[in-house]
C-alpha cells in the first residue's frame, strides 16, 4: 500500500512527472494563442468540476513497483448528501517521490489522454 503521508504530500503539491508537464505545456500554449476562447479544461482536473468539493477522501490503493493507482472520492455536499464522484490517481515514484502520472476522472475519462489528444482544439 502506498504511504498516505508520501501520497497527501504528493496530492497537496499536485507533483507531476515529466510527461504530464510536457503534455501540459502543450495546453498553455494553445491556451496563450487563443486568449479569447474559453480553454478546453475549464475547472479542475482532480474533480472534473468547477466547483471546490466540500471534502475529500482518500480510498483504496494498490502497488505495483514505482506505480499505484490510488481512489480518491470527492463529495460536494456536507456530509455526505450531494453525489460523490470518485476519481482514480495514477501515481509514480520518481527519484524517491510520488508524482501524479493521470487522473481518470469519474467518467472515466484519462486526462494524460485528454492532454494529448491529436485534434487539439476538440
Amino acid at each position: 500500500m502506498v504511504s498516505l503521508p508520501a501520497l497527501a504530500g504528493g496530492l497537496a503539491k499536485r507533483g507531476q512527472t515529466a510527461v504530464q508537464a510536457a503534455v501540459q505545456q502543450r495546453e498553455r500554449a494553445f491556451a496563450k494563442q487563443h486568449p479569447d476562447e474559453v480553454p478546453y479544461f475549464d475547472g479542475d482536473p482532480f474533480t472534473n468540476s468547477q466547483e471546490y468539493p466540500a471534502w475529500f477522501a482518500v480510498g483504496s490503493s494498490t502497488r505495483e513497483g514505482a506505480s499505484a493507482n490510488v481512489k480518491v472520492t470527492f463529495y460536494f455536499g456536507r456530509g455526505t448528501r450531494g453525489e460523490p464522484r470518485t476519481s482514480t490517481v495514477l501515481v509514480r515514484q520518481e527519484a524517491g517521490r510520488w508524482r501524479i502520472d493521470d487522473i481518470i476522472d469519474s467518467t472515466g475519462k484519462s486526462l494524460k489522454k485528454l492532454l494529448g489528444r491529436p485534434n487539439y482544439e476538440g
